[in-house]
């Protein structure tokens, strides 16, 4: 939130470039490793045993699904990286007219809200859907991630 004497303040740019810079080399990083992973298990997949073989499965999904989870979010940045001051500005009057009174960005969730004079808030620039599929399939990723990892612990402790 922000104060009122900044009304008009804008997300950090640095931020901004950092975040979009990072999903930009991130997205096909984790497409990369995950279709890498799944191309392994398909290969190996009759010399391994039936729990290498699903927590092979279950990695390169987790990792598909991560750069989906990253590829919206930085699709949001980019939304947010290409609209100058001036379409923000042509952004918020479109919605609130002489209403607005400042504006509220955010990166978490990634958004670009216009206050208006009656205490609402619209977001404008970042595509509604950005956050609902960038958070629903990171969720996903993470339960996905956890998978791995227990199963991953259990195996080590039965050979180690």
């Amino acid at each position: 939130m922000l104060s009122a004497d900044e009304p008009f303040a804008e997300y950090n740019p640095l931020a901004a470039l950092v975040l979009t810079l990072s999903g930009v080399v991130g997205t096909p990083t984790l497409l990369l490793c995950g279709l890498w992973t799944g191309i392994v298990l398909l290969v190996r997949i009759k010399k391994a045993p039936a729990a290498a073989t699903w927590t092979a499965a279950l990695k390169s999904a987790a990792l598909l699904v991560w750069a989906g989870a990253v590829g919206m979010y930085t699709w949001g940045l980019l939304h947010l990286m290409f609209t100058d001051d001036y379409g923000e500005s042509m952004a918020c009057h479109a919605v609130g007219g002489k209403h607005v009174v400042g504006y509220d960005p955010s990166f978490v969730p990634l958004r670009f809200g216009c206050r208006l004079d009656d205490g609402r808030t619209v977001d404008v620039i970042v595509p509604g859907y950005v956050n609902a599929w960038a958070f629903s399939l990171a969720g996903c990723a993470l339960v996905l991630t956890l998978i791995v990892r227990a199963r991953n612990k259990r195996s080590g402790e039965r050979t180690g």
